[in-house]
């Protein structure tokens, strides 16, 4: 070692080399102390034959790298300089190097190909397919969905990520509210009587009517319930929009209104029915995600409903959908409504455009709908579709009487579908 060492502390007179601190394939380093500056340093040699096929530029463009970096946890570089060990090395040497820089460059670029195509068939296998579930919800005997009684009627929502179904049941017509993760719901105290639940966007809070007049909303974490208006004539559907205000049928056969959700909130008219297309009522609204536009059932007075779209800024409408009801829109880019002949069907629709962009296509046969219009259908932003078959009316049983003698119903013929994931078979259906 010492012998090694010799011809170096030679060459570097100013400093003094203590020892060598490893060698790779291009160069030696050594860590020596700066006499000069009292302080250690390392000092880096090329290679003889290296240093004979790369030259002195390779070794002063590394020296000028070098220099500029600034980096708390590196050491700066010090009187650069350069050293070329057996600068006579043979052409032998010369050409032994060069094969072997080539034999690395053919390597590496060998597994850059194989890198690309790794990654290029990652990206063509396409992502794994989540399975479509079905399943029929039942409830329990003290909490089930009653059978709807009245002329207007809503019986079910679904909060936006899925996890929450809020219903009208048990023996008091309450709003109950039964997460995914439960077996039992959660009775809302002071919903007894109510009709047409909704959730909030963020689905910590649920709005219903009670009363056949008064708009409330009811917390989820809990506390008082809040009167939003006392105003109502009766409530053909609700949809709470991200702008902070319900939009709603609360003025009977009339067009939709809007309500700011807060306490003693103003309702102010929204839409005008169309009287001369024989336009006579607006009902069931949903509004559009991105805040544009509120779809909703248009009436005509001898006439097939149909559905509607208006602009949240003006509420101005324009029918999309002839002889159909109760229109959702579905966060795959798809409207969802049901037709005369009660099937549910399904249309690319692009809600900022606010227009259906394809063909429809039937989803499902079989939809309870009743002769107002009245549909019990609630699909999430994450894939879960709930809807109830059965036909419109169908035979009763009692299963209930109050302490006050009030009779309640139940359709026992009728089905609660949950569906999870139902967009797979959309995307399965666009692949045949």
């Amino acid at each position: 070692m010492a012998e090694r060492l010799e011809p170096v502390r030679q060459a570097f007179s100013a400093y003094l080399i203590e020892r060598e601190l490893g060698s790779g394939g291009m160069a030696t380093v050594y860590l020596a102390h700066d006499k000069k500056h009292d302080r250690k340093v390392a000092i880096k040699i090329l290679h003889a034959e290296l240093s004979a096929v790369l030259g002195a530029e390779r070794f002063l463009q590394e020296i000028r790298v070098t220099a500029n970096l600034q980096h708390p946890h590196a050491e700066a570089l010090n009187d650069p300089f350069f050293t070329l060990s057996g600068a006579s090395a043979t052409a032998t040497d010369r050409d032994r190097t060069t094969r072997r820089l080539r034999q690395m460059l053919y390597g590496i670029a060998a597994l850059a190909a194989l890198f690309l195509a790794i990654a290029s068939c990652c990206s063509m296998r396409p992502a794994p397919v989540k399975q479509v579930v079905r399943y029929r919800l039942v409830f329990d005997s003290a909490e089930a969905m009653i059978q709807p009684i009245g002329y207007f009627w809503g019986r079910l929502a679904l909060s936006g990520d899925g996890s929450g179904l809020a219903y009208v049941g048990g023996p008091y017509a309450q709003i109950l509210v039964r997460q995914r993760n439960q077996l039992h719901a959660t009775a809302i105290p002071g919903s007894e009587g109510a009709q047409n639940p909704f959730f909030s966007p963020d689905g910590q809070r649920v709005g219903f009517m009670t009363g056949g007049s008064k708009l409330q909303i009811a917390s989820l974490t809990g506390g008082p319930l809040i009167t939003v208006t006392d105003s109502l004539i009766g409530l053909a559907g609700a949809s709470w929009g991200r702008d902070g205000y319900i939009y709603m049928d609360g003025r009977d056969a009339e067009p939709l209104i809007r309500v700011e959700a807060k306490p003693n909130g103003v309702p102010k008219r929204f839409t005008v029915t169309d009287t001369a297309a024989g336009e006579n009522d607006h009902a069931w609204p949903d509004v559009l995600p991105n805040g544009k536009g509120v779809l909703f059932t248009v009436g005509v007075r001898n006439g097939p409903r149909a559905i509607a779209v208006a602009d949240i800024g003006s509420g101005k409408h324009r029918v999309i959908v002839g002889n159909a009801v109760y229109a959702r829109y579905a966060a795959s880019g798809h409207l969802l409504y049901v037709t005369t002949n009660r099937t549910l069907m399904i249309a690319p629709f692009d809600q900022n455009a606010m227009k259906i962009t394809g063909e429809p296509t039937a989803l499902v046969e079989g939809i309870r709908v009743t002769g107002t219009g009245t549909v019990d259908l609630a699909v999430s932003a994450m894939g879960t579709l709930v809807y109830t078959t059965g036909a419109a009316t169908e035979k009763q049983e009692l299963v209930w009487v109050t302490r006050d003698g009030k009779a309640q119903w139940v359709s026992t013929p009728e089905k609660l579908i949950v569906v999870e994931n139902w967009f797979e078979e959309l995307r399965a259906k666009s692949r045949k």
